[in-house]
């Protein structure tokens, strides 16, 4: 399939998705495999080569083919800390405030953008240089904390797997997995002590091999089961694997700075907007980030059946935390 850029009648960009062939196939991917198709596709549009090498293989095992035989061992440790993580969310605290809701809804989404000004008061609220995936979580926290009462906030990221890379690459597939931050209730109240939890665990999840471990682990035990028995088997997993997580926190992810992925169509980007992802069945709004130009977009994204009051309601808290730092 091809892509070609059309003009709206407002001015804004859109994308057309064009298959020669009739029966076209749907792309599963993530924020790096959107951002990489964004980006060959702005290089061949402007005559220039991709910065990377660009990998044709959409398989997990490319992403992780940096992992060698000594890994073995802390693969096989966090295999089994991966399987403590649900009991860690369960023991978090419920939301017991939960986002309106409305049947006849569809999805809906709203977004935010925090200035690089306001980005370096909050940094300086800290008192110290901190990463933006982890300011962005504990601002989360944050929120999480107001919308329930006791215990534990839990909140949930994803982690672009490439980082296991033999070489960087440029790949269209899915190669991320969500990780889980449980964030002690009396590091809620203000938004510096927040930060330093949320990197006590990030930093763990860094120099681990959690990442692989949670996408690997569904795979190793239902590999060899047949098909019809995995698909009868999801349902009974679904309140353990996503109800539960999602009722007491948030799924959150940063996409990272998109202006080197857009390549040399970056320049003549006036805005940019993304609009997604695609879930449905869940208690809470998703909120995906990525940083343009210096600024750093949040976009809201209210599932099938949540009113999109929730989006207001969401907003407002967030700003709240910001401006309270």
């Amino acid at each position: 399939s091809s892509c070609w850029p059309g003009r709206a009648l407002n001015g804004s960009c859109s994308w057309w998705a064009i298959s020669p062939r009739p029966r076209a196939r749907i792309l599963a991917t993530d924020g790096a495999g959107m951002a990489a198709a964004a980006h060959v596709f702005a290089a061949n549009l402007y005559g220039v080569r991709p910065v990377l090498p660009v990998e044709k293989r959409r398989d997990v095992v490319r992403a992780l083919d940096g992992l060698q035989l000594q890994h073995i061992p802390i693969f096989a440790r966090d295999l089994v800390a991966s399987l403590w993580q649900p009991w860690r969310v369960w023991a978090s605290g419920p939301r017991n405030r939960p986002y309106p809701q409305d049947t006849g809804a569809s999805c809906s989404s709203k977004q935010i953008v925090i200035d690089r000004a306001r980005i370096a008061a909050l940094e300086a609220q800290c008192g110290k240089r901190v990463r933006v995936n982890d300011l962005l979580v504990a601002i989360v926290s944050l929120v999480s904390a107001r919308r329930s009462s006791y215990g534990p906030v839990t909140v949930l990221y994803t982690m672009d797997l490439r980082r296991f890379s033999h070489a960087p690459h440029l790949s269209v597939t899915n190669a991320s997995s969500i990780l889980t931050t449980v964030i002690p209730r009396e590091a809620t109240e203000k938004l510096a002590d927040a930060v330093r939890a949320v990197e006590v665990e990030t930093k763990q999840h860094r120099e681990s091999l959690a990442g692989p471990a949670f996408l690997l682990l569904p795979m190793l035990l239902a590999g060899p089961a047949p098909h019809a028995y995995v698909r009868r088997l999801l349902p009974a997993l679904h309140p353990l694997l996503v109800e539960l997580p999602v009722s007491r926190g948030f799924i959150f992810t940063n996409v990272g700075k998109v202006d080197q992925g857009l390549g040399p169509l970056a320049d003549d980007i006036e805005d940019i907007r993304v609009v997604g992802p695609s879930i449905k069945n869940i208690a809470a709004p998703a909120i995906i980030a990525f940083g343009f130009r210096g600024s750093i977009y949040l976009e809201l994204f209210a599932p099938p059946g949540m009113s999109a009051a929730a989006l207001d309601e969401l907003e407002t808290e967030i700003w709240d935390v910001i401006n309270s730092a």
